[in-house]
């Protein structure tokens, strides 16, 4: 049987052989006195042909709902074992017999399978849909403001805590005539990050339970708009999903946690690029999130005295805020009197502003642990990260404070950062 030899024993009996597969078979026999003998069979009746996929029936018809999808399973052959389903969220699967049609209502993006099973054990291609169980949206109509007569709010009064979601998932703007305003200039602020968080691609981040307040202004008609938002919680968070180029990374765990706590988000292709240089913004940016978290902090990011330090950035308020704590003296010194933001930054520099942030200032003993910071300006904020640690040398016994950091080794840096912070 596919040229698999099988042996069968006869004593002056009778023996069975059980064919699991189709196809031509030859018996050969042999008795005692060596006399031999053979004859071919042909096995065509095993069924091995696998049932159709059930048909997945969903109401509402497109899946998406704010209070529940009612789930129905369909098959157009009767000889069936069983009919089976499974509704993930990314994680495990765990298969369900059918028996009649189910609801889901958890609020979550879900994916659910259905397969068949007939009576010879054959199993059926998986069939598959998505669900998406929205928050609900009550309607508000805002006053008119200055040109503008009136925008409708659409505005979910409750958010679970760990939800990422689009500006336009949150509320659409509709003119007075009923026709949709375009949101791609409009401008969103929290007033409280510790709470609500707007990430560096424009999705806004549940990070706490609470009320928080968002800030919406729309630039062409200079209108403000502030409201109130219910952050609630605790709900499992998205954890254990990895960027799409970050799944057998060396840094993955770093990557995820990071990730998981609202400090850093990846592209709109869904990678992370792990091996890019990281810039002075996403520095100051990460650094300034995990210090209004950490520190508990409920008021929004702070005003710099000297905002013109900073060119345009896409982070340029976090920026200010992070450097609000730091001697801006020695932050000139250190990037010139106009730091450009999108720049890569080095391992001494952001050895500088850690050290600036938290006021570490220690004094230099004789024993200096790398050979290669010597007389380096970074050397004090070097050694202080070093003693903290926040950073660790090479192998060789150097430390190469003038190597650039890749967004990878960032999050491990900062990972150690964080722990440092909860200790103390």
């Amino acid at each position: 049987i596919d040229e698999n030899e099988v042996f069968v024993i006869n004593n002056g009996g009778s023996s069975q052989y059980e064919f699991t597969t189709n196809g031509s078979f030859t018996f050969e026999f042999r008795d005692a006195a060596g006399n031999t003998g053979s004859k071919a069979a042909e096995v065509t009746l095993i069924d091995t042909l696998a049932p159709n996929a059930p048909a997945i029936h969903l109401n509402p018809e497109s899946g998406v709902s704010t209070g529940s999808v009612e789930v129905s399973l369909t098959h157009d052959e009767s000889e069936l074992v069983s009919v089976e389903y499974c509704v993930s969220s990314g994680g495990e699967m765990e298969w369900l017999p059918y028996e009649s049609p189910f609801s889901v209502s958890e609020k979550g993006s879900w994916d659910v399978f259905a397969r068949a099973i007939d009576a010879a054990g054959n199993e059926s291609p998986e069939s598959c849909k998505i669900l998406v169980l929205k928050n609900r949206h009550k309607r508000e109509t805002v006053e008119p403001s200055r040109t503008v007569d009136h925008y409708d709010i659409n505005l979910p009064y409750l958010v679970v805590q760990g939800a990422r979601l689009e500006m336009t998932e949150l509320w659409s703007f509709y003119d007075i005539n009923g026709k949709p305003i375009d949101m791609s200039g409009f401008e969103i602020e929290s007033s409280n990050p510790y709470i609500l968080q707007i990430m560096d691609d424009g999705t806004i981040f549940a990070k706490n339970p609470g009320v928080v307040s968002l800030i919406v202004s729309d630039p062409k008609t200079e209108a403000v708009f502030t409201f109130d938002l219910e952050i609630e919680g605790p709900s499992e968070k998205s954890a254990g999903i990895d960027f799409t180029d970050t799944e057998n990374h060396w840094a993955r765990d770093s990557i995820s946690g990071l990730r998981d706590e609202g400090y850093i988000c990846g592209y709109e292709d869904g990678s992370f690029r792990p091996q890019n240089d990281m810039t002075m913004a996403e520095c100051l940016a990460i650094l300034e999130r995990v210090r209004l978290d950490n520190a508990g902090m409920a008021n929004s990011t702070r005003p710099c005295e000297e905002p013109e330090i900073i060119a345009e950035a896409w982070s340029r308020n976090y920026c200010l805020s992070a450097l609000s704590r730091m001697d801006i003296d020695e932050v000139k010194i250190a990037f010139g009197d106009r730091i450009d933001a999108d720049v890569p930054i080095t391992r001494g520099q952001v050895a500088f502003l850690l050290a600036q942030s938290e006021n570490w200032t220690d004094t230099i003993g004789d024993a200096i642990p790398f050979g290669d910071i010597m007389d380096n300006w970074y050397q004090e904020p070097i050694l202080c990260a070093f003693k903290r640690g926040v950073f660790k040398g090479y192998p060789d016994g150097t430390f190469k404070p003038d190597a650039l950091v890749t967004r990878a080794e960032m999050t491990v840096l900062f990972g150690r950062f964080i722990k440092y912070l909860q200790c103390q």
